[in-house]
């Protein structure tokens, strides 16, 4: 069928460099020699996404599939924001896994090594689909690193296929890719999410200054997402660069697949982009890292007084997306299904009253 392509058929034999056309013969010879190709079937099959977020330099790049190994979303990432990656597992003889094998400079794959590092090299024969039998290696990782299939995110799911469309691997198997189920909050996690992020009016408002300032706290830890403010202890915190700051236009970088690392503002205020522009579900995916906290045991102390002033609608935005306020006041009712249990309003006076807020420095 048109656009099939399937490693079922014998496998091509090797092809020599003197078997290739002369540009692109001198071209392998030169850079084989310091460079090695790395097959991706993950983020890594985006091209835009390696070069430009990852600061690679790809020297050659096609279609490929590897043989024996099977496509897993087992990988375990962050809860409620990443809740797994993609990993090439081991698997039957007949298995395949489909992606671009990039040929990178040694020292850019040593530095892909550590973006990685949760992976290991495994070596492979990589069949292109022009008929090239490359050596290589793929990232895998163990059966017993890993934990049950779990829906991917969106934003990670977005990024695979658009990475497999342009790069042209099968049609059969970017659908099936693209057909994958995503992570979506469930009712309790959105109904803890609409208890424990108050009305403004209900907080303290809290500067930017005075957020920054609070990383000299030695036990707690601050992080604004969407304006609102929550604490934590300190090991709780998921990202370092979380700490002190708002990161919502941070986090929005990443879900528009931009270098968090040259890109990021530093959480100043106003934002660049009001929320009211930012992508509906790039804000879904700040709210996610919300979720995230909130689960960890943090709790809202406060909110940035200069967001709110530029963004007054990011409550609504953050609680009644997607959802509408009937779906939230149904998924209310079922938060004692939740891990945290039903008194959850207790729960945030405790923690409030441990210290969390009168630590962070609240402007006159």
């Amino acid at each position: 069928a048109p656009g099939r392509w399937s490693l079922s058929a014998s496998l091509p034999p090797p092809v020599h460099l003197h078997h290739l056309a002369p540009s692109r013969a001198i071209m392998t010879t030169h850079d084989q020699s310091h460079a090695v190709w790395s097959f991706g079937f993950g983020s890594n099959m985006n091209l835009e996404h390696v070069q430009k977020k990852k600061g690679l330099r790809v020297l050659d790049s096609t279609p490929a599939a590897v043989r024996g190994f099977r496509l897993s979303f087992a990988l375990r990432g962050i809860p409620h924001v990443e809740p797994s990656f993609a990993t090439a597992l081991r698997g039957q003889r007949d298995d395949e896994v489909h992606g671009v094998a990039l040929l990178i400079p040694i020292a850019d794959a040593e530095r892909l090594d550590h973006m990685e590092r949760a992976y290991s090299r495994a070596y492979v024969e990589i069949a292109a689909y022009d008929g090239r039998l490359l050596h290589g290696y793929l990232y895998t990782t163990s059966h017993t690193t890993v934990g049950n299939e779990t829906p991917c995110s969106s934003r990670y799911l977005n990024l695979l296929v658009s990475g497999a469309l342009q790069a042209g691997i099968d049609d059969s198997y970017v659908r099936r890719l693209a057909a994958r189920q995503t992570y979506h909050p469930n009712h309790a996690v959105l109904a803890l999410r609409a208890q424990l992020l108050p009305e403004p009016a209900d907080m303290h408002p809290i500067a930017v200054d005075s957020l920054a300032a609070s990383k000299a706290d030695p036990e707690h830890a601050f992080v604004s997402v969407l304006g609102f403010v929550l604490a934590m202890p300190r090991h709780l915190l998921t990202m370092a660069r979380h700490e002190g700051r708002d990161i919502t236009a941070r986090v929005s970088l990443h879900w528009h697949g931009i270098s968090m690392d040259e890109w990021d503002d530093g959480g100043i205020m106003p934002m660049a982009v009001p929320l009211k522009d930012l992508h509906p579900d790039a804000v879904e995916y700040a709210c996610h890292w919300i979720d995230h906290y909130l689960a960890k045991g943090a709790t809202t102390v406060g909110y940035i007084a200069e967001f709110f002033k530029q963004n007054p609608g990011a409550r609504e935005q953050a609680v009644l997306t997607p959802l509408s306020i009937e779906y939230v006041a149904i998924a209310t009712h079922e938060l004692s299904q939740d891990r945290e249990g039903p008194d959850s309003s207790r729960r945030t006076a405790e923690l409030r009253n441990k210290g969390l807020r009168p630590r962070l420095p609240i402007p006159s």
